[in-house]
């Protein structure tokens, strides 16, 4: 279950970066979603391993854990 401890500690190159969340977990994506609210996160439940439709606008970088 992810946390957005990192995200919510790390650096970011401008104010406002755009943050998309995918988890399988609702209540991961709940929580993370709340301690990153200043960002104003896009959160998605979805499982990666299952085919699905495009859930936003593509993003520049992406990052797995």
């Amino acid at each position: 279950m992810g946390t957005g401890w990192y995200l919510d500690h790390c650096r970011f190159p401008v104010p406002q970066p755009r943050i998309g969340l995918i988890d399988l977990n609702p209540s991961a994506l709940a929580k993370t979603s709340s301690r990153l609210s200043r960002f104003a996160p896009e959160p998605h439940h979805a499982d990666l391993l299952e085919p699905g439709p495009a859930l936003t606008d593509p993003f520049d970088s992406l990052a797995m854990c």
